[in-house]
């Protein structure tokens, strides 16, 4: 008499039945960014700086002018209101909405260099955000940028656009003003930061922290 053999055999799973499960699995996660998506939309403007949802990278981004050249900056933070990185550098431009809008794609550039999935980019410069959820109103001197944002901010999973009052944005305004006189690049991290911009950083935690 044979071996008996009791319970079933295990059934093999199919490759194709993996890849959909796979696919299924993304899309889950893919929504539920979504609903957090929702959550970044923010009704009216910000007065002070927000800390991002979890998983999500805070990017500000500020300009400052000195005669015929520009200095963009960007300040990204976690959702604890760290900084991480602040950057900036000279462009030689003295057209303030193209200045403000290569900041903007600058920071993209930044959050992909940095293999940040989730990104908000906020900045002060109204008109500016104003064009990028408007493409089709891009004023032909900004056209080729507002296009390479567009097509940069598909590489992340999610990636908002926000225009901030000054107030919401005195971390990167500080950073900007104080990279203009060094008149070079510059980088910092937390432990590096300007003092000025370490009083700025910390007057938006005590914000945080009252309201």
């Amino acid at each position: 008499m044979g071996d008996k053999h009791y319970g079933s055999k295990p059934t093999e799973i199919e490759p194709s039945t993996i890849h959909g499960i796979d696919v299924a699995r993304n899309w889950l996660e893919e929504f539920a960014w979504a609903q957090e998506d929702e959550k970044m939309i923010v009704p009216t403007v910000n007065t002070k700086w927000l800390c991002p949802p979890t998983g999500v990278i805070n990017f500000n981004v500020d300009v400052a002018f000195s005669n015929a050249y520009a200095t963009v900056d960007v300040v990204d933070r976690n959702a604890s209101g760290e900084v991480l990185n602040a950057w900036a550098k000279e462009y030689v431009c003295n057209d303030p909405l193209q200045v403000e809008t290569y900041a903007v794609l600058w920071a993209l550039y930044l959050a992909k260099d940095d293999h940040h999935r989730r990104i908000i980019v906020e900045g002060d410069a109204k008109l500016c955000f104003d064009v990028i959820h408007d493409e089709s109103s891009a004023p032909w001197v900004i056209s080729p940028l507002i296009g390479n944002i567009c097509n940069v901010s598909k590489d992340f999973i999610s990636c908002k656009f926000q225009w901030v009052k000054r107030d919401a944005n005195v971390v990167a305004h500080a950073m900007a003003k104080i990279a203009s006189f060094i008149k070079n690049s510059l980088y910092c991290n937390f432990s590096s930061l300007p003092k000025p911009v370490l009083e700025e950083w910390r007057k938006d935690i005590m914000l945080l922290s009252i309201f």
